[in-house]
């Protein structure tokens, strides 16, 4: 770990983790850590300390049963319920960037600092670099490059607003059921009534696979991947 200057660190109310997940670096960042763990030791990522001390919680409890195989379901902070991977991150549900939520530093250190102050009074505020010579900028699920500061600042936003995307455990199974039922049923059809007939019903229960899987990730922030039956198919 890299700590911050002792005179710093010493000031702080809490200590927040700033990093992604190694394969999450140099890709499309599509989950990020809402713990980080050295032996029997939990530690909270930024955007999870930020918030326990918005809220004034004293604690952070973990979900899941880490003293045996080490897993977790969930942290709950406060009031809020966190669901997460296996693995203690947070499947990111990214919304478009929007300008209104920067405030540039040049506003806040200029003599017209004053004009800022109703944007970040009572809010959560993260300060971070937008520099691309930081190496600190990251592609999301939504193609867009920004700044690592505003991932975790998607993530409190997901957070505040309830908004999660989750994989249960049945999710695996029922891909792996709909890639044979779907390949049974497409060749039965080729067999009984012809290859052009059976192309042609096998597309469309495809295309019901994948409105199926859209229907499910939008009224219900679940991800189903339909690219293995259809791969397979």
């Amino acid at each position: 770990a890299v700590l911050p200057l002792d005179a710093l660190g010493d000031a702080a109310h809490g200590l927040g983790s700033l990093s992604l997940e190694g394969r999450d670096r140099v890709s499309v960042v599509r989950e990020a850590p809402l713990l980080w763990v050295a032996g029997k030791q939990y530690y909270p990522s930024l955007a999870i300390e930020a918030l326990r001390l918005a809220l004034g919680a004293s604690t952070i409890v973990v979900l899941g049963d880490t003293a045996g195989s080490g897993y977790v379901e969930g942290v709950r902070v406060g009031d809020f319920s966190i669901p997460t991977t296996p693995a203690g991150d947070l499947t990111l549900y990214y919304s478009r960037p929007d300008p209104g939520l920067y405030v540039s530093a040049r506003d806040i250190l200029g003599p017209g600092y004053h004009d800022v102050a109703p944007l970040i009074r009572g809010t959560i505020v993260l300060v971070g670099s937008s520099a691309s010579a930081l190496n600190d900028l990251h592609t999301t699920a939504l193609g867009d490059n920004v700044p690592g500061v505003s991932i975790h600042a998607e993530m409190l936003e997901q957070i505040l607003a309830g908004a999660y995307l989750v994989r249960t455990d049945w999710v695996a199974g029922f891909e792996i059921l709909a890639f044979i039922v779907i390949g049974l049923v497409i060749i039965g059809l080729v067999a009984r009534v012809g290859p052009i007939a059976g192309l042609l019903i096998g597309a469309s229960l495809l295309g019901v696979t994948i409105a199926g899987a859209w229907y499910l990730f939008r009224q219900h922030g679940l991800l189903v991947d339909p690219s293995f039956p259809l791969a397979g198919s």
